[in-house]
């Protein structure tokens, strides 16, 4: 899970989820792993200032991810209506390098082919 976080805005309630995996499939007489990463993320937003507002976003990705690198922090209120509860909700730097980056590494330095996959690997 890159990020799960519900909060509230000065009018408004917030909610963010982003989470990573990847499938991976081991093809021992090819000696190679293939690799699947799924990215999904999750916003939703109720408010009514300045005037009613009621969002909802959500996409899904299966896949080669290319790139992808992002940081973001978020500022709002962990209790309604409690200006004690102001603060950070969340804060995160993702990269997908820094995850694909390793499990590459260890493959290729056995001696195994990695491969990135867009669909799920069918053994024929």
């Amino acid at each position: 899970m890159i990020v799960d976080a519900k909060y509230y805005g000065v009018a408004s309630k917030e909610n963010v989820k982003k989470r990573y995996a990847a499938k991976i499939w081991l093809v021992e007489p090819e000696r190679t792993v293939k690799y699947r990463e799924i990215i999904g993320e999750q916003a939703a937003s109720a408010g009514v200032l300045p005037a009613p507002k009621l969002s909802f976003e959500k996409s899904f990705f299966k896949g080669k991810v290319l790139f992808k690198k992002e940081k973001e922090v978020a500022f709002g209120f962990k209790k309604p209506a409690d200006p004690t509860s102001f603060g950070k909700v969340y804060q995160y730097d993702f990269d997908v390098g820094k995850i694909r980056g390793p499990v590459k590494q260890l493959v290729e330095s056995n001696g195994w082919k990695f491969e990135q996959i867009i669909l799920d690997y069918k053994p024929s």
